[in-house]
């Protein structure tokens, strides 16, 4: 896989370890805020790979949101373009059509699961695994927001202050696109 994804599963505090970009978050043009520097609470897994870590920055400092991140690193990975997933996948940015609703993390993590798993033409079916792998996902995604956020929804999440995003929003979604990618992995669909 081109960036060397580390499946490592649950996300506890104690795998929590702050990257060394300094120490105050300055927010900025991009979608999570283009960030210089980090203060000591913006803190990743140590497991997720740096290089997507650094990706999702990139990306977010050009202006894409959450689930039009995870389909940017899923057509990388599998060396395709495709414009219209990644506009499409904007519907689901910030909370669904920016209605603070469910996490775009999560709806994104699903649209990853079933581009592997899912109908794609007439004449095709679900794979058998496409609920149960969007199942494992969700279920494991509601667990890990429940315990550090309070729910499911950027307004749980960012509880109502965007520059909340920048300390957040980038761990979920690499915690998420890595967990996604686990769970197919696990299934030997990728």
């Amino acid at each position: 896989m081109k960036f060397g994804l580390l499946f490592t599963g649950q996300l506890s505090r104690e795998d929590l370890s702050c990257p060394s970009f300094g120490q105050d978050a300055v927010p900025g043009e991009g979608a999570l805020g283009a960030v210089t520097n980090l203060n000591p609470e913006f803190c990743v897994r140590k497991e997720i790979d740096m290089d997507i870590f650094d990706r999702i920055m990139e990306l977010s400092a050009s202006g894409y949101y959450c689930s039009q991140i995870m389909a940017i690193l899923l057509l990388e990975m599998t060396e395709e373009e495709n414009d219209g997933l990644v506009r499409a996948m904007g519907g689901l940015c910030g909370g669904v059509g920016y209605s603070n609703g469910c996490c775009g993390c999560m709806t994104g993590g699903c649209c990853l699961i079933s581009y592997f798993t899912g109908k794609g033409g007439e004449n095709e079916m679900d794979l058998e695994e496409h609920k149960p792998v969007m199942k494992a996902f969700t279920d494991w995604f509601t667990e890990e927001m429940q315990m550090e956020h309070g729910g499911i929804e950027c307004s749980d999440i960012i509880r109502g202050n965007p520059a909340k995003r920048v300390q957040y929003c980038p761990q979920i979604i690499a915690a998420s696109f890595e967990k996604c990618m686990e769970l197919l992995q696990e299934e030997g669909i990728i």
